[in-house]
């Protein structure tokens, strides 16, 4: 569950790295929970008429409204993800290029990362020395 709430408590903050792990169970949730929302309103013909029922309309809002608030955790997440094989984030505006985009993320998220520390912060998948649970362990 932690690896789930990370981006979106970590939205504003582009330093650190991320693993694979945390990266694609967030774009995972996000699209999958998109899918599930335009899928039955594709299948109710939502997108082939001039007007929407209440329900439609109310689905569709939701699912824009998801997909905004979601923008930034997943850019600051790529931005991350690109500071675990130590890359600067600037490699994350590759997203935004048309049909090469997609692949880009692809490959953002299936590059392994750096073992241990490197110049943009400690392994997520090792333990912080600096946390209070390694402390007392």
């Amino acid at each position: 569950m932690e690896l789930l709430l990370r981006p979106w408590k970590l939205y504003a903050d582009p330093s650190g790295r991320s693993t694979p792990a945390e990266f694609w169970l967030f774009f995972g949730v996000k699209y999958g929970v998109l899918f599930a929302i335009a899928i039955p309103l594709g299948a109710m013909g939502a997108f082939d008429r001039a007007q929407m029922t209440v329900l439609e309309t109310t689905a569709a809002c939701f699912a824009g409204f998801f997909f905004l608030s979601a923008f930034i955790p997943s850019c600051v997440l790529l931005v991350r993800r690109c500071h675990d094989f130590d890359a600067t984030g600037k490699w994350a505006l590759t997203s935004f290029i048309p049909y090469l985009g997609y692949i880009a993320v692809l490959v953002i998220g299936v590059i392994p990362g750096t073992k241990g520390e490197n110049s943009r912060g400690h392994d997520p998948r090792e333990p912080d020395p600096y946390s209070l649970s390694a402390t007392f362990e």
